[in-house]
């Protein structure tokens, strides 16, 4: 039985890695912004949808709550109102009326309140709809991608440059070979069984499984938290 650090490379594990530092990759790399579908309904019963950002301000009002903008001709009624109200309220302009004969109080009210019920009623209904989020582009694959290669080509190097020890089991040949004697060669070779040797692995090589194995279950509880919308 001897001891040797055999320079191969699982390919098992740099898979692992290569998937990992993928995922991890797409993840962190930014993404386009998520749609949000705006739904119109008009009074003549059609329905539109178009998206729209969800940070756009439409998506946010109609988010709120607010209300649709009025109309300028809606606005100007409103300012009419609010005018011949406050007049009507002010004592100084009653007492100014009673006063002058020739003075004539003008309301700025032309627009009926039925009338601005009937074109608000008619205004479309906005409600959003289902939120679109849109695929990774190709620039951020091709960056995942190559970041996996990369990491996968440094932990090959790193497995060949320390490799993992491991001890190898000698079976006993059939025919004798003067050249193999160890009392010639100088070496006693010794048959013991596996359990009874205690093989220590290098600073380099447990730290290189102990990085494989954080960067998996990194991978996998980014991927975890992004499909059930955690992150």
């Amino acid at each position: 039985m001897t001891n040797r650090g055999y320079r191969n490379v699982a390919i098992t594990d740099l898979v692992l890695v290569a998937l990992s530092t993928i995922v991890l990759s797409l993840n962190l790399l930014p993404k386009p912004e998520p749609q949000q579908e705006v739904i119109v309904q008009h009074a003549d019963g059609k329905v539109a949808r178009y998206a729209l950002p969800v940070s756009h301000p439409e998506v946010v009002r109609i988010r709120c709550g607010e209300a649709a903008m009025p109309s300028t001709e809606e606005l100007i009624a409103r300012w009419q109102e609010e005018v011949s109200r406050f007049y009507a309220q002010d004592h100084r302009v009653a007492a100014l009326a009673e006063k002058d004969s020739n003075l004539v109080q003008v309301s700025y009210r032309t627009t009926p309140v039925k009338q601005r019920k009937s074109t608000r009623s008619s205004e479309p209904i906005f409600s959003l709809g289902q939120r679109i989020e849109p695929p990774h582009p190709l620039r951020n694959f091709v960056i995942a991608g190559a970041a996996g290669i990369s990491l996968a080509v440094l932990f090959a190097v790193w497995s060949v440059l320390f490799p993992a020890r491991k001890l190898l089991h000698r079976q006993a040949k059939s025919t004798a070979n003067p050249s193999s004697d160890p009392v010639s060669s100088g070496v006693l070779a010794i048959e013991l069984p596996p359990q009874w040797v205690s093989l220590h692995q290098g600073i380099a090589v447990r730290l290189r499984q102990l990085c494989t194995f954080a960067l998996v279950i990194v991978s996998l509880v980014v991927a975890g938290m992004s499909f059930w919308g955690l992150s």
